[in-house]
């Protein structure tokens, strides 16, 4: 009889420790991270929940290292340009989290016309892009994903909440959905914000 007392407390304590062990909200869903990271150009938002952060913060070596790449550098993952004509582009690419088998990366291209400062805007149904992309098994290259596109019934919207034309350092928002591709569900963009300077 003891020895059953002795494990119905052991069962206690063992579901008592288990219920005590549940994941929190944010540990299932990390805080995207403040901006910008490292006072570097930085774009983050939420791919179907999971965060997504891509930034152009490198440690020395490799800043060191890049202007000796050349063009085979691949450009910085995060860049904005600001034409005459008011287009405003920014691309990023979370490439430099370390790379796996069978890792994701994203590639994501925003675009509006007629840029005009702080404002509301439409992004531009042909130019505003997403990519996803999986390391392949060997740890040697990318298996690029099929290039998604706006899906015309959703809401689509970039905000920009601050804009210094000196400096051209502006932050803003954006929600954005893609359709469905070959392989490749609907992406919906959430929680997405930016903080840069466009050339």
């Amino acid at each position: 009889m003891k020895n059953y007392r002795t494990l119905f407390y052991w069962l206690l304590f063992l579901v008592g420790g288990l219920h005590g062990c549940t994941l929190t909200s944010r540990e299932a869903e990390p805080e995207l991270p403040s901006l910008p990271v490292n006072q570097s150009n930085t774009v983050v938002y939420r791919l179907n929940g999971i965060p997504v952060v891509a930034h152009n913060y490198t440690d020395l070596a490799t800043q060191l290292l890049l202007p000796l790449l050349g063009p085979f550098g691949g450009g910085l993952p995060v860049m904005a340009a600001l034409s005459a004509d008011g287009t405003l582009t920014i691309n990023c690419t979370d490439n430099q989290n370390v790379t796996r088998p069978g890792f994701a990366q994203h590639s994501l291209g925003l675009q509006l016309t007629q840029f005009r400062g702080v404002g509301t805007y439409a992004p531009s149904p042909v130019n505003t892009l997403f990519r996803k992309s999986i390391r392949d098994a060997t740890d040697e290259t990318w298996i690029f994903g099929p290039v998604q596109h706006l899906a015309a019934a959703s809401p689509a919207e970039i905000i920009i909440t601050e804009w210094n034309p000196t400096t051209r350092h502006l932050r803003g928002t954006f929600t954005l959905d893609f359709e469905a591709a070959t392989n490749a569900p609907t992406a919906f963009v959430r929680d997405g914000q930016f903080d840069l300077v466009a050339r």
